[in-house]
């Protein structure tokens, strides 16, 4: 007997069909929202390990802080012991000046010339003398001026005075005391298938489908084409909202720690620069601090008065210079040190005050 199936199936098959292609539509969408959660997961944790690293960097820029504050507590260590150095060494090259002034003193005095009196106020040296003539007053300024230890002579006065014809000529400069400099010195960083019904339960085909008749109500009969342009448009639709809506914040926020971290490593690296060598820094402190006691030992001591009374008096003796006056001055407290002058009144000779000194 044969059988006839009185059932809509045309109907059945074009709803079948229609959600199928729903599915197909809300599995594009799903993948869509699930690259969108997997990029802003990717997003979080590129920050997450860029706010580590920026972290990082703020922690070592911490401890290079510290370590160029004690970096500026040496060189200001280090400066207070380069002058009281320097003091030091004028100190001593002082002690000398008056050896090398006499040396000077006979070998700039040209024939014809006799000084009568010399005078010391700080740096300046007041020479009184006598000459034959003008002359010799001038070869004495040359003579003065190519001088190691005295320089730049100013005339005050010539006057034709003098007791004899030798000595006619009484005359009275200034000169400058000066050290010479040592040699070699030198100012020093997503195929979808599907099959799908025409009206009356047939395919439709490209060619009988108008973009202007689509049928949201039997999107089964779709080509399948369509359908996967429609799935796309679907993907690019949720991945574009989901990227304007959270992604570009979080690529903005992710650029800005970049270039954070780009701010933070040159700011590291210079600073790392500059505590590179602290190491041999303090080492070469602790060296400057010995030589500075070194020095210090050097200079005399309130307690060395009385032996400096005796080899006054003792030089003076054995020179032939008559020693009238011994007078120590107040004592005037400097930096780290005290002057105390002495005021010395002595009879001799010129070659006698050369030996002595």
């Amino acid at each position: 007997m044969a059988r006839i199936n009185l059932l809509p199936w045309r109907e059945e098959r074009r709803k079948q069909r229609n959600r199928e292609s729903q599915t197909l539509f809300v599995a594009a969408a799903f993948a869509a929202a699930l690259v969108v959660l997997l990029i802003i997961w990717r997003f979080n944790a590129m920050i997450d390990g860029q706010n580590v690293r920026n972290e990082y960097l703020r922690t070592e820029i911490t401890k290079v802080d510290a370590k160029i504050k004690e970096i500026e507590e040496l060189e200001r260590t280090r400066t207070n012991l380069l002058n009281r150095k320097k003091v030091i060494e004028d100190l001593q090259a002082s002690r000398s000046m008056m050896v090398h002034l006499f040396d000077d003193l006979v070998r700039t005095i040209p024939d014809g010339v006799r000084l009568n009196t010399i005078k010391q106020a700080g740096n300046v040296l007041t020479l009184d003398g006598f000459a034959e003539s003008n002359a010799r007053v001038s070869e004495y300024m040359r003579n003065l001026e190519g001088s190691a230890w005295m320089g730049n002579p100013d005339l005050r006065i010539v006057e034709a005075k003098g007791p004899d014809k030798r000595s006619r000529y009484q005359f009275t400069l200034t000169v400058n005391l000066k050290k010479p400099k040592p040699e070699g010195a030198e100012g020093a960083e997503c195929a979808v298938e599907a099959d799908a019904a025409a009206p009356g339960g047939g395919v439709m085909n490209m060619k009988d489908f108008d973009l202007n008749n689509l049928d949201f109500q039997r999107v089964g009969a779709w080509p399948t084409p369509v359908k996967v342009v429609a799935c796309a448009l679907i993907f690019a639709l949720i991945v574009g909202f989901g990227w304007w809506w959270k992604v570009n914040d979080k690529r903005a926020e992710l650029r800005g720690l970049e270039a954070t971290e780009q701010e933070l490593l040159q700011q590291f690296e210079y600073k790392q620069s500059k505590v590179v060598n602290l190491e041999a820094y303090k080492a070469q402190l602790e060296e400057m601090k010995e030589i500075l006691r070194q020095m210090l030992r050097q200079l005399p001591s309130k307690t060395e008065m009385p032996d400096l009374l005796v080899d006054v008096s003792q030089t003076a003796l054995s020179t032939g210079i008559d020693n009238q006056k011994f007078e120590p001055g107040a004592e005037t407290v400097k930096d780290f040190y005290a002057e105390k002058p002495i005021n010395l009144r002595m009879v001799g000779d010129y070659h006698q005050f050369g030996s002595f000194v």
